[in-house]
């Protein structure tokens, strides 16, 4: 796994959870946000955490994948032992009857 640390944060207009949506949460405005010279130094400083965010994510998608598989396997453990304990319960009924 890569030691890069990747910064997350909200884009420029865009709230984080919780946060109000009234007010962008910087003063610049639309012309300062999509001027070229602008993107292009944001580009710059994108590309090198680029690759590491794809390895990153690509993890994180094959751990996810496996996540989802124990997690099959655990809801069908689940549902055998609750057949398993209604059968030993209708048994003990019948017992008691």
């Amino acid at each position: 796994m890569s030691s890069t640390k990747i910064a997350v944060g909200s884009p420029p207009g865009v709230s984080k959870p919780g946060e109000s949506t009234r007010a962008p949460p910087d003063s610049r405005s639309l012309a300062e946000v999509f001027d070229p010279a602008h993107l292009r130094e944001r580009l710059r400083n994108i590309r090198p955490v680029a690759p590491t965010f794809a390895q990153e994510l690509e993890i994180a998608h094959r751990q996810a994948t496996r996540f989802c598989a124990q997690n099959r396997r655990v809801l069908e453990e689940v549902r055998r032992l609750q057949k398993q304990r209604g059968q030993m319960g209708a048994r003990e009924e019948e017992h008691r009857a």
